[in-house]
């Protein structure tokens, strides 16, 4: 049967995404929508839904309405679903599309998750729609707030960058033994050193006490290649205020050349880079933890299951190290232990029957 754009609306209240979800549903049937619409009601999201039964109305309304998220059957007379994903996909558009169905094979569940499609749901099981929902909009809303960080610690960089490459790096000539001989003005910009300061200083005092081994490396196998430039690793600097620096040096051997007589460090300082690299780290490690329990939880039927499983993938996929949950039992005021992961034998003991105060 064939439909009409129309618009189907409830006020619900909606507190994990803040605002009222627009669905657009891509369906031709009578009943079925009105079935998704119960399943919606039934939940506390707050929702506007538009219904488009064509190729063209899809579209438009890909456009015009800005869906947050995509409901589609799998077979329309003018379009099905994988049409739909290439279309979403063409559209540049970041949007959950979620494909409801009557009946999927394991081998049709897997092609529709490869070419796009974010969740299946069966129609005899719309129950789990509401929630499936809330998840892929949680987790597209993380990969957009994570997209935004990523975009501003690039131009970060590209601004740190342009502002080092169109200034000048900071040059120490330092003898075979580390003693500087020549030191440049912009090593007070780096170290905050003065250049008689600098020539006083004893180098290897500077250096970071866990890479004293990586600069005694570094300059062993530049004094066994005389003329050649090693790019060398990172270290860390005392610098003058008492902080520690990252600088990544470039050295020379210029030891057989008489007018120079030394070793060429020129440095500049990457600590702002250092410490982005390192929050880019920490930030994909907690958006594939949050995303892998989002997906357990959409997916897991069976409590302890789910539980065993948040364990192993807090340990496993966040770093943790160890992970466990209870649930309270009030009237004997212990929380009981009911999965753990990386937790040794003195932890279980603490953690298997912990006392509380009830709403302490």
């Amino acid at each position: 049967m064939s439909t009409n754009q129309s618009f189907t609306k409830t006020t619900l209240h909606s507190p994990t995404w803040g605002k009222k979800i627009k669905i657009l549903q891509l369906e031709d049937q009578l009943c079925d929508p009105e079935l998704i619409n119960i399943a919606l009601k039934k939940s506390k999201l707050d929702f506007e839904r538009l219904l488009v039964d064509t190729r063209d109305k899809f579209i438009k309304a890909l456009k015009t309405f800005s869906p947050d998220i995509i409901l589609s059957d799998h077979s329309l007379p003018s379009i099905n679903s994988h049409e739909a994903l290439i279309l979403l996909h063409e559209s540049g558009l970041k949007i959950p599309f979620i494909l409801i169905t009557a009946t999927l094979s394991e081998e049709f569940a897997l092609d529709v998750i490869k070419r796009g499609a974010d969740d299946y749901i069966l129609k005899d099981r719309l129950q789990r729609l509401p929630i499936s929902i809330v998840k892929l909009l949680e987790k597209f809303q993380m990969e957009t707030e994570r997209q935004i960080f990523l975009d501003k610690v690039i131009r970060n960089e590209k601004y740190y960058r342009a502002l080092i490459e169109n200034g000048a790096d900071a040059v120490v000539v330092m003898s075979a033994e580390g003693k500087p001989l020549y030191a440049s003005p912009a090593v007070q910009k780096v170290l905050g050193y003065t250049e008689e300061e600098a020539m006083l200083l004893d180098l290897s005092l500077l250096t970071h006490p866990e890479d004293i081994s990586l600069v005694s490396s570094q300059m062993k196998e530049v004094i066994a290649s005389p003329g050649k430039t090693i790019k060398a690793d990172a270290r860390r600097m005392l610098h003058k205020d008492g902080s520690w620096r990252w600088l990544e040096p470039t050295l020379t051997n210029m030891l057989h050349d008489p007018a120079i007589n030394g070793i060429v460090d020129n440095f500049h300082d990457v600590t702002e880079k250092k410490l982005a690299d390192e929050k880019i780290v920490q930030l994909n490690r907690l958006y594939n933890f949050i995303s892998q329990i989002n997906q357990i939880i959409v997916h897991v039927k069976v409590e302890q299951e789910l539980f065993n499983a948040v364990c192993k993938i807090a340990v496993n996929i966040g770093k943790f190290e160890l992970a466990w949950i209870g649930i309270a039992d009030e009237p004997s005021g212990k929380i009981n232990l009911v999965a753990e992961e990386g937790a040794i034998s003195t932890d279980l003991e603490v953690f298997s029957s912990v006392a509380y105060k009830k709403n302490g």
